[in-house]
């Protein structure tokens, strides 16, 4: 459903963003939010505990550009997903809710309007309901040579996907503001990542989920945040069973546990039935030959796909 277009400079934005140890790239992404054609209200940052020069940049940061907004950390060195939990609800606490919220990591570099297509696309949107935009982005080395491009995926965002895989990658979100409220509680340990997660919860609740084919930053690679390139079929076919015989795939049945228990009546009876046959999909023999026929999830790619019916198969899902 759509709605009259809002004027788009009237839209507010605020971003957030945690800090850990990014003295070396954080002024480059600093400066690209603040050359944003749709300047943001807010940037909203936390450090969460860094032992070089970022607390320094930032107070700096804080000195010469009003937008600029230090929050302090509830504990130090509890990771990016707690942390941006954090902003978020210290975000969804203030009086003044923005019409957008989006997420920001600290060593990437922002088109100058990335800002701008988001709001674009929400503006169309009906505000009521929670809404989502994502989008691919230019993958980068640490001194910003590209090197390649996120996936673009083909096939539409879904509850059915959010089960099973991301592909919202979290450095590219922007949330409405019915997004931000959805989202605005406590978090159970079942989470993978914030950026997953609000897939998963946004999807789940009947809300707008958009993935954007068209990158809108660079994404500096290092060892912490790589995303894999492409390869053979037959060498991402090798390299998932290797990840499941290893015990390296994420938790999916745990987070959709978790799920359960803090959205369980936020869902859509539509997701609520997908949801619960997810859970239960390795508890008989009968279910997992049922999940091989008329599966009740899905991914994006093919070979994904049949990795993920492998692991029905074995019941090998956790």
């Amino acid at each position: 459903m759509t709605t009259a277009a809002v004027p788009i400079d009237t839209v507010s934005i605020d971003v957030v963003m945690p800090t850990y140890n990014g003295a070396a790239y954080l002024g480059a992404q600093l400066s690209s939010l603040q050359h944003q054609t749709h300047m943001p209200r807010r940037v909203m940052i936390c450090d969460d505990g860094s032992s070089d020069s970022t607390g320094l940049i930032l107070r700096r940061w804080h000195k010469s550009w009003s937008a600029v907004d230090l929050v302090e950390a509830d504990e130090p060195q509890q990771g990016a997903t707690r942390r941006f939990h954090h902003l978020l609800t210290t975000v969804a606490g203030r009086g003044d809710l923005p019409d957008l919220l989006a997420f920001c990591d600290q060593d990437d570099e922002w088109f100058e309007d990335k800002l701008e297509r988001a709001v674009a696309w929400h503006r169309q949107q009906d505000a009521a309901v929670p809404a989502l935009y994502c989008s691919a982005a230019v993958l980068t080395d640490q001194r910003m040579v590209p090197v390649g491009q996120s996936p673009k995926w083909r096939r539409e965002p879904a509850f059915r996907n959010a089960l099973v895989e991301n592909i919202a990658l979290g450095c590219t979100i922007v949330l409405n503001r019915a997004a931000l409220e959805l989202l605005n509680r406590e978090w159970p340990r079942g989470v993978i990542a914030h950026d997953w997660w609000a897939y998963l919860v946004v999807s789940g609740a009947g809300g707008q989920v958009y993935f954007d084919p068209e990158p809108s930053l660079n994404y500096r690679q290092h060892n912490r945040n790589a995303i894999g390139m492409a390869h053979s079929a037959l060498g991402q076919l090798v390299g998932r069973i290797r990840r499941i015989a290893t015990g390296q795939m994420p938790p999916l049945l745990a987070q959709a546990r978790a799920l359960a228990d803090a959205y369980g009546d936020d869902l859509t009876p539509e997701a609520r039935q997908q949801l619960d046959r997810f859970i239960n999909v390795q508890k008989t023999t009968g279910n997992r030959l049922t999940a091989l026929v008329a599966p009740v999830v899905r991914r994006q790619r093919l070979i994904d796909n049949l990795v993920l019916r492998l692991m029905l198969a074995f019941g090998t899902l956790r």
